[in-house]
C-alpha cells in the first residue's frame, strides 16, 4: 500500500466520506515539479469527497513539532499546514486549493498506526489512542 493509500483508510477508518482517485489525484497529474505525488506521499480530495470532513480529521496529525501530515492545504477554512507549522499562503496557493484539499505525509508513514483501537474487555470499552510519535518510546529515558 501506497502511503497516500494510508491517508484514505485513516480517513474511511473514521467514517469520513472520500471518493475514488484519479491519477490526477494521487501519483500523476500536474503538480510543482517536486511535489509529494510524484513520490507516492500525496492525495487531493476533491468534490467527491467530504472536503470539510477530511481537513479537520487530519489538522492535529499536521500541527506540532513532529507531523506525519507534512502538508495540509484547504483555502475555504484557510489550513495551510506545511511540517508542522501554519503558515499563510500566497495568492496562488490560495487559489489552487479553493476546490479541492491537498494533502501529504511524511515518507514510509501508515495513517492506520495513528487510529484508536478498540479493546473490550471485563465489560467495559476501553479506547486506547495508537498515535506514537518518532521516537516517543525509543527516545524514552527511565
Amino acid at each position: 500500500m501506497l502511503p497516500w493509500q494510508t491517508i484514505d483508510a485513516y480517513l474511511l477508518a473514521k467514517g469520513v466520506k472520500v471518493g475514488a482517485a484519479s491519477l490526477a489525484q494521487s501519483t500523476g497529474g500536474t503538480h510543482v515539479p517536486t511535489s509529494y505525488h510524484y513520490q507516492g506521499l500525496a492525495r487531493d480530495y476533491g468534490s467527491n469527497s467530504n472536503r470539510e470532513a477530511i481537513a479537520m480529521a487530519l489538522l492535529a496529525l499536521a500541527s506540532g513539532a513532529a507531523p506525519v501530515v507534512i502538508e495540509l492545504f484547504y483555502s475555504p477554512l484557510g489550513i495551510f499546514y506545511k511540517n508542522g507549522k501554519k503558515f499563510t499562503p500566497d495568492e496562488k496557493l490560495r487559489r489552487d486549493h479553493l476546490d479541492h484539499v491537498h494533502v501529504a505525509v511524511r515518507g514510509g508513514t501508515d495513517l492506520r498506526k495513528y487510529l484508536p483501537i478498540a479493546i473490550v474487555g471485563g465489560g467495559a470499552l476501553v479506547l486506547l489512542v495508537a498515535a506514537i510519535l518518532v521516537g516517543t518510546l525509543a527516545g524514552a529515558k527511565g
